[in-house]
């Protein structure tokens, strides 16, 4: 079966300040198939910004926890320059690795009224 990833937390093309914690969620359904999820054992997702055709890995390929419902992991705005970032997932399912480009896409922004206060 093919699983397709779903991700709650932060909304595509978001907005986000730099002194945020969020927890990323990520769902895995059956394809062609909208209620059926699934957890993950061998999941890993992938935060990198891109300059023109080039893409710099922020955070190399990591593992997503797996939880008792479902799957997720954690991203610290705190430490991220201002920029566009993106994310990519990996599944690993027997011997076959899919990987999902561009999963999740937001931003990060520097508030200066708060570095002045």
């Amino acid at each position: 079966n093919e699983y397709i990833p779903s991700i709650y937390g932060i909304n595509d093309d978001e907005v986000l300040s730099r002194n945020e914690i969020r927890e990323i969620t990520v769902d895995f359904r059956e394809q062609y198939s909208s209620d059926k999820k699934v957890l993950i054992d061998n999941a890993e997702y992938r935060l990198y910004v891109k300059d023109g055709d080039r893409e710099y890995d922020v955070i190399n390929f990591h593992q997503i926890e797996k939880a008792y419902l479902n799957n997720f992991f954690l991203i610290h705005t705190e430490d991220l320059i201002p920029n566009q970032y993106f994310v990519d997932i990996k599944v690993k399912i027997g011997r076959e690795i899919k990987y999902y480009k561009e999963v999740l896409r937001f931003k990060i922004v520097s508030n200066i009224t708060e570095r002045y206060q």
